[in-house]
């Protein structure tokens, strides 16, 4: 059995011509679009930037000592860690505080995601736009794992461009 990873190339070779494409988009659209803005490294400085996590924070240290600015693997250590101090201590507070901390942060994602989009869609130059609706275009169904404003704008200049049959 092979077990390799096909590229998107590949898999659009194995589809052909379906007649019905759909498409599973994740975080990886946003840091197509820009990775200064989007990254998990980018998304941390920020948060730390516009204070939202201080520096040398409990929450920062996590990040810290992991090696890592990917936020999601931080909520899923202090949840696991909650079970665990459960086990082993019964020690509620600190399994509340681990799960409030899980919570808080979960929210300064949100926030610094939203703060990180552009304010408007004027913002964004068509070139950027285009690139994206000729990826997007061919696909009878698209589908996001997060809320994704630079996904709905695309999604809604391509709906223009085909109005205008411009596509």
């Amino acid at each position: 059995m092979n077990n390799k990873l096909l590229t998107y190339d590949e898999v659009l070779q194995k589809i052909g011509q379906a007649q019905k494409r759909h498409l599973l988009l994740g975080n990886g659209f946003s840091m197509a679009y820009d990775r200064n803005r989007f990254s998990f490294t980018s998304l941390l400085q920020s948060t730390i930037d516009k204070q939202i996590i201080t520096e040398n924070s409990k929450i920062h240290q996590i990040f810290q000592d992991n090696n890592t600015s990917d936020f999601e693997q931080v909520v899923k250590t202090l949840e696991n860690t909650s079970k665990v101090i459960e086990i082993y201590t019964q020690d509620e507070e600190l399994c509340k505080q681990l799960l409030e901390d899980s919570k808080k942060l979960k929210q300064f994602l949100v926030d610094i995601v939203t703060n990180n989009h552009p304010e408007k869609i004027t913002e964004i130059s068509d070139d950027k736009f285009n690139s994206t609706i000729n990826f997007i275009k061919d696909y009878n169904n698209i589908y996001s794992l997060n809320y994704d404003l630079l996904l709905y704008w695309s999604m809604e200049k391509l709906r223009e461009k085909m109005e205008n049959q411009q596509i």
